[in-house]
């Protein structure tokens, strides 16, 4: 080796230690100060997963997704400069399964006996607050503005048909189905639910109704038949929700976060998600295991997303694909496969 040579890898060598330390401090430089509380707001859609050329990416803004959400809060019930959490509840639009999710995080988050606050303007402002109100229930404690009301009034189902409409434009439906509950081609064929859809439909809004009671009346300290009452009374209004006992103060914001210094020790230093994130993620550390979504219709070929619509396909190849690479990475000790409901095929 050339002496040229020996003083260009000391060169690299240097420049590459410089790099990694500069990396480490600016990590380090993102850290919470101890008393920190992670804020974040659950509003509209947290996706499960988003393509990679999404329209948010396109627009020069990286979308936050719901794993995203978790690993923040999960990071945060085992950090110790992390004091509490508060968040901002504003009409989430997340199936059953995600909004479970989080507030799962939420009440794990709580079990290492750090506070946790919501916030809401109101719950369900002139549509229905179930969903607003069952994920704040997972919280120590609940703040909503004096304006505000809590629409706790049950769960529905709508279920649409078009075969009238067909049947005036002489468009006669042919379809083949497996099995009196398979009843997806019912919204081209019947004008009507038959008994087998009613009944899944009524056992899956049942189910949905079973579990949210439950979970309000374990985070309010109530029974079941004292939600349920509470449910045939709502909606209501500001005054009232304090009075039922379903939310603990009246206040805006900026009474919240007074209060909240206070009862922090003086202090509120308030962290992003997104800048809290920053410092690093919850699965940094332990097995290493890989991810696969599958998103989407089910087609031949590749994957394909479209940034306007937001319309996914889970192509086959694409996802044997990433099995294959997972199974043949030495450093992968297992997969985890997440399918959303939203999966249907397609011939």
């Amino acid at each position: 080796m050339t002496k040229a040579t020996r003083r260009g890898i000391v060169i690299i060598s240097i420049i590459v230690a410089g790099l990694m330390a500069i990396g480490y401090l600016a990590r380090g430089a993102r850290r919470p100060a101890r008393g920190s509380v992670v804020e974040m707001s659950i509003g509209g859609d947290i996706p499960e997963y988003l393509g990679d050329e999404s329209l948010s990416d396109l627009l020069g803004g990286e979308r936050l997704v719901l794993r995203d959400y978790l690993e923040a809060i999960h990071r945060a019930r085992d950090d110790e400069r992390i004091n509490g959490l508060l968040v901002t509840i504003d009409a989430p639009a997340l199936g059953f399964a995600r909004l479970q999710e989080v507030r799962d995080a939420v009440l794990r988050f709580r079990e290492s006996g750090k506070w946790a606050v919501a916030y809401m303007e109101t719950a369900g402002e002139f549509s229905p607050g179930n969903a607003a109100y069952y994920l704040a229930s997972a919280f120590s404690s609940i703040w909503l503005a004096p304006p505000g009301d809590v629409n706790l009034t049950g769960l529905r189902a709508e279920v649409t048909f078009v075969r009238g409409a067909l049947d005036k434009l002489k468009i006669v439906p042919d379809m083949d189905h497996i099995g009196d509950y398979k009843n997806a081609m019912n919204f081209f064929t019947h004008k009507e639910m038959t008994s087998e859809h009613r009944e899944a439909v009524d056992a899956l809004i049942e189910a949905f109704y079973r579990q949210m009671r439950s979970g309000i009346a374990a985070g309010r300290g109530m029974d079941d038949g004292e939600v349920a009452s509470l449910i045939d009374r709502g909606p209501f209004l500001a005054p009232q929700a304090v009075e039922s006992k379903l939310v603990d103060r009246l206040g805006y914001r900026d009474e919240l976060e007074s209060q909240l210094e206070e009862d922090n020790g003086g202090q509120l230093p308030l962290i992003s998600l997104r800048r809290y994130l920053q410092g690093g993620r919850f699965y940094d550390r332990g097995p290493k295991l890989a991810l696969i979504y599958g998103v989407g219709s089910v087609l031949r070929g590749e994957n394909d997303y479209n940034p306007i619509t937001g319309e996914m396909v889970m192509g086959s190849d694409t996802v044997v694909r990433a099995f294959r690479e997972a199974r043949e990475d030495p450093s992968i000790e297992g997969i985890v496969g997440v399918v959303p409901a939203t999966v249907e095929s397609r011939r």
